[in-house]
């Protein structure tokens, strides 16, 4: 009884710690004085004991939350000069633009909103300035600094990444940058209490060095630190489609497979010790023995990860299985992952909101229910072992595949294949080559370099069968993120056909799968539109929706291959929305903060047709644009019906001279009498020649020129509109002071309602005869307590 109360004791907190990252804005702090009380009740009364655990969870949940929220940027000291002494407490990552780095602040000076405490610990960047040389910044370091600072703000949009999150679970409260021209000067250089990270750092950079020439070197770095940013983006995107993409990181399976390797080892060697009488005096039993080494070895490697939070999950669930063999405690397998997930959320209640948590937790449940108790088949020991192998990726598949397409929207199912010959050989073989040549880096580089040279040569074997395999028929399965309630009733689908054999009616499981298999997003009926404007910080990217057609109005900025809007922005979004296709994508201008993001969208999206008032080759390479995709200029005059749904070009005009703004194709959208009209960045001169040329009506939503910009949206041009609504495409606290209060001011005397990207998120409109109707903002609807939150 105790131990199936031990299971779902666990189920339940985890749940309770789940329930609280859902709420928008936390309850008091007062309601943690209740976490005795109710520990006590389920202490007495072991009947309570599931429900207590729920609120248990969800208390301790509020009690970290609230403790990190009171570390939160003072609103009085965002973009203020501040002076700060602190230290870069991790590896800073370059580019040509920048120097980016965790910094922690030990000590501030006084400023004039009086005595505000800063957030603990802050990313920063340190620009590249023409006149100023970005000093050479290592861990470690203390600097006196000179910053300015503001929240952590991230892109809100539906299918995409929440940056603010991952910056909350990291305990960073504030993102900013260092003053070239301030009084920034190192200081001096702490190592006993970094070791560790210098240790990674000149790590680091020795095995860079030792294997520069390696053509899988990325991943290696990736298996030997944990430092991913070196892989190529090809061989990460391989990875992804063939499912294998969690072997090439310092991971839970890999910290597993290490202390297994590791124990095996020892208690052979200690075993040999036992059978010589002059060895065997004094030595503990060969398990505990063993079971300490493994424990240390695996203490080892997270340690190279930095102790990483998918590391540092590891080792607390390696922890309580060998606790068991050094303390010989008979734990079952259910208890054991009990133990290990209350022990994780514990120490880190925040990791429920990383998709890594909630997939290992699931693959060992998966394991144990599947294997626990349970026989064998009866086949030769050989036989036995490769059917168990085949069958554990079989049964992951199965049990995963609802959490999977729940995250990721996307599932390999060439994992199992591609897994059974992946996992052996780069957990057994080619991490221990990698573990070895990071320990002889240092003092034996010769032989380092030779093992790594192994290494790549044993992933290079390996990736012609990963290329093939993600060209198989059905190799990936793509589609919207289902519903939750889909995917619970998958994984209770997903019980029943692993239930064990003679369990009646297992085939049923496959019908409550069907929901989330057969999920189709909402598409707008015929005559009817929606219109959605992204949220791509200082830029636009707005997608259009018929019944059966779609347009990509604009892409968004790119900055480099890590900061794209196009793949981090866009794509997710119409994966998110079933969207595989764009009939057409119009590119107003070349300006790259709404062309900057179409690299990426044609490469990964089939577009019939590219509309543009730019040369194609301003923002595209020859190999971008490819044989099939039919190039079109935008001018003035150009129109197609879809749906019921009328499009019209009014500008340019290409009889006139325009510059790169005032070039910008003006799309107007049109159906029951609703007209909308995206306006790119026309300035005053292209607005007096719409007024002049189409008289333009008053429209129900206009989307700003130039973001809200004073060189547009002139008084004449405002009053001729007359607009509804008013969405000006900006970042929040962009340092552009988009839009202009002026600007605001015009359009405030249409009485329109005026909203901002950046400040609402995402914006989703229908738009047909019945009107306009604003069907949700994200930054609001999908607002978690962690967010910021404009005043």
């Amino acid at each position: 009884m105790f131990r199936d109360r031990l299971l779902w004791s666990a189920v339940a907190f985890a749940a309770g710690v789940a329930l609280l990252q859902q709420i928008s804005s936390l309850p008091s702090a007062y309601y943690c004085l209740l976490f005795p009380f109710i520990f006590a009740v389920c202490w007495w009364q072991p009947k309570f004991t599931v429900i207590g655990a729920l609120l248990l969870g969800m208390l301790w949940a509020l009690l970290w939350a609230q403790m990190r929220l009171a570390h939160a940027l003072p609103e009085a000291l965002i973009g203020k000069d501040l002076q700060v002494i602190g230290t870069v407490v991790s590896i800073p990552e370059s580019d040509d633009r920048r120097t980016s780095f965790e910094f922690k602040i030990e000590q501030q000076q006084k400023t004039a909103a009086g005595e505000l405490r800063l957030p603990l610990k802050v990313r920063l960047s340190w620009y590249r300035q023409a006149n100023i040389a970005i000093p050479d910044i290592t861990v470690g370091q203390q600097w006196n600094l000179l910053l300015r600072l503001k929240p952590p703000i991230g892109f809100m949009n539906p299918g995409g990444f929440d940056y603010e999150a991952w910056l909350f679970s990291h305990n960073i409260r504030a993102v900013g940058y260092v003053r070239g021209q301030g009084d920034n000067h190192l200081l001096t250089q702490k190592t006993f209490r970094y070791a560790i990270s210098i240790l990674r750092s000149r790590l680091l950079d020795k095995l860079s060095d030792l294997s520069e020439n390696l053509q899988h070197r990325g991943i290696l770095l990736a298996l030997a630190l944990g430092y991913r940013d070196a892989i190529d983006e090809r061989d990460w995107d391989l990875l992804l489609r063939t499912g294998t993409n969690h072997l090439m990181a310092i991971s839970g399976l890999h910290i597993g497979l290490t202390a297994g390797l590791l124990y095996f080892l020892i208690l052979w060697c200690v075993g040999f010790a036992h059978k010589r009488a002059w060895l065997r005096q004094g030595l503990w039993p060969a398990q505990r023995i063993a079971a300490i080494a493994a424990w240390m070895g695996a203490l080892v490697y997270a340690s190279l990860a930095g102790f990483s939070l998918p590391t540092q999950r590891a080792m607390l669930m390696l922890t309580v299985g060998l606790y068991a063999v050094v303390a010989y405690r008979q734990l079952r397998p259910a208890q054991a992952l009990s133990l290990a997930l209350i022990a994780v959320l514990i120490v880190d209640p925040f990791a429920v909101q990383a998709a890594g948590f909630w997939l290992s937790f699931a693959a060992v449940a998966v394991l144990v229910y599947c294997y626990a108790g349970r026989k064998a088949a009866n086949l030769p020991r050989w036989l036995s072992r490769l059917w168990n192998w085949g069958k554990v990726q079989a049964v992951l598949l199965i049990g995963l595949l609802p959490l999977t397409l729940y995250w990721f929207g996307a599932a390999a199912v060439s994992a199992s294949a591609a897994n059974l010959i992946a996992i052996p050989l780069v957990g057994l073989v080619v991490v221990p080559f990698v573990l070895l040549a990071s320990l002889l880096a240092v003092v034996w580089a010769p032989l380092a370099q030779w093992l790594l040279q192994l290494a790549d040569g044993l992933l290079n074997l390996l990736w012609p069968l990963l290329e093939f395999m993600q060209h198989l028929p059905l190799s990936r399965w793509v589609q919207p993120q289902p519903p939750l309630w889909t995917v619970l009733l998958a994984l209770a689908g997903a019980g029943l056909l692993l239930a064990p054999r003679g369990f009646p009616s297992r085939w049923v499981g496959l019908f409550w799968f069907a929901p989330m298999l057969f999920y189709s997003p909402f598409r707008p009926q015929s005559g009817e539109f929606l219109l959605t404007a992204l949220d791509v910080g200082q830029g636009t990217a707005i997608v259009i929706q018929t019944s059966r057609h779609n347009l990509i109005y604009d892409t968004g900025p790119r900055l480099n291959d890590r900061f794209d809007t196009g793949k981090l922005v866009v794509l997710p979004y119409l994966k998110a929305s079933g969207i595989s296709k764009a009939d057409i994508l119009l590119v107003s201008h070349g300006d790259n903060d709404h062309s900057g993001g179409s690299a990426a969208i044609l490469d990964a999206l089939r577009v019939d047709k590219l509309i543009s008032s730019a040369p194609v080759t301003d923002f595209l390479s020859v190999t971008d644009i490819g044989s099939e995709l039919s190039v079109e200029s935008c001018s003035d005059g150009q129109s197609w019906v879809w749906d019921g749904v009328h499009f019209s070009i009014l500008h340019p005009d290409r009889t006139t001279q325009w510059d790169s703004n005032n070039s910008s194709c003006v799309l107007l959208v049109e159906t029951g009498g609703r007209r909308v009209l995206l306006t790119g960045d026309i300035e005053k001169r292209a607005e007096r020649h719409l007024l002049r040329e189409h008289h333009v009506k008053p429209v129900s939503i206009l989307f700003a020129p130039h973001h809200g910009s004073n060189s547009s949206s002139q008084p004449a041009f405002v009053e001729a509109l007359y607009p509804q609504h008013v969405i000006f495409n900006a970042g929040l606290l962009n340092s552009y002071g988009f839009p202009r209060p002026e600007v605001v001011e015009r359009y405030s005397k249409t009485h329109a309602q005026l909203r901002t990207t950046g400040e609402q998120g995402a914006m989703e409109f229908m738009v047909g005869p019945f009107g306009v109707e604003l069907k949700r903002s994200y930054r609001h609807t999908a607002r978690r307590y962690w967010h910021y939150q404009p005043l």
